[in-house]
């Protein structure tokens, strides 16, 4: 890739980290901004800016984000409750 595609590959790292924290499980995929391992051919998809997530890398991320989303309306909900009987 060289240096010209070095912030590139930084931005796919991030993601890739990223997309640890928001899936909140260690693993990775066979193919794409996930995978373990990248090769060449991850790296030219790279540089084209066309590696990407797998429909199943975004429905986790996904699935995650909307359980984390619906504990904290129960969260919430449960606070009120609380202080409407103190």
């Amino acid at each position: 890739m060289g240096d010209a595609g070095a912030p590139r590959l930084l931005a796919y790292v991030l993601a890739h980290e990223i997309a640890h924290v928001l899936q909140a499980v260690d693993r990775h995929s066979e193919t794409g901004v996930m995978k373990a391992s990248w090769d060449k051919g991850d790296y030219f998809s790279m540089g084209r800016g066309r590696l990407k997530f797998t429909p199943s890398d975004i429905g986790l991320i996904r699935l995650v984000l909307d359980t984390r989303k619906t504990q904290s309306a129960a969260s919430k909900q449960r606070s009120a409750i609380i202080q409407s009987h103190q």
